[in-house]
This record gives structure tokens, C-alpha cells and sequence, in this order.
């Protein structure tokens, strides 16, 4: 990642931030009409951290509502809860990351609601996974890596002392694909040195382990 433009004072840095445009990508419309032909299009753009606290308040009073006097008190443990309230909140987010195709500051849709009572749950689906992608490939943090990437990584670790700042920004996905090359790689070697006298002792089990705690500190340290 690059850090703020040096030739911008830090009490214009807000300024600059407040007057970027957000990033946009047109889709079609996952919504077939009789021609087998999507509909249209609309634009999908990242929500940004204000948006995102609305979608989760929201997806809590609407899962509560619908529990009634299910809903969990405190700290209790509620799967129904989760699982509503999951779904709503890919209905809240998808509600407001749907744009209009040729003016992005209007919604495709007027509410939550309306989205709700509008899409199937494969149609909200899709959007949803649509969003996720778009969000991952247009933010800061490294969606996929190269084979060739991958090899640079696993070099650079494998000398001692090498900072794991860098993996913080890595998502779930990308850290456990690197898991899996990272075991590929030493399943080869120990195939490779291996001799008919000793038998090798695979520790590969060892290193997925210690990755995949990697994996999920990496993903606690990251804001909700």
C-alpha cells in the first residue's frame, strides 16, 4: 500500500478522501425476463463504514422482530438468530450497494424491504456474492496471488525474521490458499529427501496448524 500523498497537509486529507468517487462496477441484473436476456444492469459500489454500522443495526431489529420473544437476551446463544440475522444483513447491504446503471447516487431499490419482497434468495445471492467480490478486488487488501508471488512470499518467510504485517491485509481466502502451496511445497521436499532407510515424518499437519492460527488472528484483527 502506498501511504498519504506527501504533498497533502493532513487537515486536507479528509478533504481528499470526502471528494474521491466511490468505486463503481456495472453487472447484469441477475433477473432473466422472457427473452432469457438479463433484464438490465445495475451499478454496484463499495459502502463505506457508516453504511455498513446502518446495515447491522438494521439486520438486528429486523432478525429481533421476527424472533419475537425468541430473540436472545444478552449474552445467550440463538442459531435461529444468527441465521436470520445473517440473511438480513445480505439484504440490508445489497439494498445499498445496488445502483442505479446510469446514476449511481440513486438505489436500484427504495429499501431493505422492497429488496426483500423483490428478489429470490439465489437473485439476492448472487448480488450479494457479486458485492463481496467487487469489494475485495477494489480495496487495499491483496485479493489473489501468482504462483510466482507465492514462491516470493514462501522465500522471504523462510529466512528468519521476515515481518507478517503484510499478511494482516491479506483476506481469508488469499492466507488459505498459501496455506495449501506453502503444505504442497513441503510435502514435495520431504518426498524428495527422503531415503528407504528413515522414514519421513510429515509435518505438514504441523504447518497447516500454525498457518491456520495465522489465518484466524489475521482475521480477528480485522474490523467487523
Amino acid at each position: 500500500m502506498s501511504g498519504p500523498p506527501a504533498n497533502v497537509k493532513p487537515s486536507d486529507l479528509l478533504l481528499k478522501l470526502a471528494e474521491r468517487p466511490r468505486p463503481t462496477t456495472a453487472i447484469d441484473f441477475p433477473v432473466n425476463g422472457p427473452d432469457e436476456q438479463p433484464i438490465g444492469k445495475c451499478k454496484l459500489w463499495v459502502l463505506r463504514e457508516s453504511e455498513l454500522h446502518v446495515a447491522r443495526a438494521q439486520a438486528d431489529i429486523a432478525a429481533r422482530e421476527i424472533m419475537g420473544k425468541g430473540a436472545p437476551r444478552g449474552t445467550e446463544l440463538s442459531f435461529g438468530y444468527e441465521d436470520i440475522y445473517r440473511n438480513e444483513l445480505a439484504i440490508q447491504l445489497v439494498a445499498m450497494a445496488c445502483r442505479d446503471a446510469d446514476d449511481p447516487k440513486f438505489p436500484v431499490f427504495p429499501s431493505a424491504k422492497s429488496a426483500r419482497q423483490a428478489l429470490t434468495t439465489d437473485e439476492l445471492g448472487v448480488l450479494s456474492t457479486a458485492y463481496e467480490q467487487f469489494r475485495v478486488e477494489s480495496g487495499p487488501m491483496l485479493s489473489d496471488m501468482t504462483l510466482d508471488e507465492m514462491e516470493a512470499w514462501a522465500s522471504k518467510l523462510q529466512e528468519g525474521g521476515a515481518s507478517f504485517g503484510p499478511l494482516s491485509y491479506w483476506p481469508g481466502e488469499t492466507l488459505r490458499a498459501f496455506i495449501k502451496f506453502l503444505v504442497s511445497k513441503l510435502k514435495t521436499s520431504l518426498t524428495d529427501t527422503g531415503s528407504s532407510g528413515s522414514p519421513c515424518v510429515d509435518t505438514s499437519q504441523d504447518l497447516a496448524a500454525d498457518a491456520s492460527s495465522l489465518v484466524d488472528e489475521s482475521e480477528r484483527a480485522k474490523p467487523e
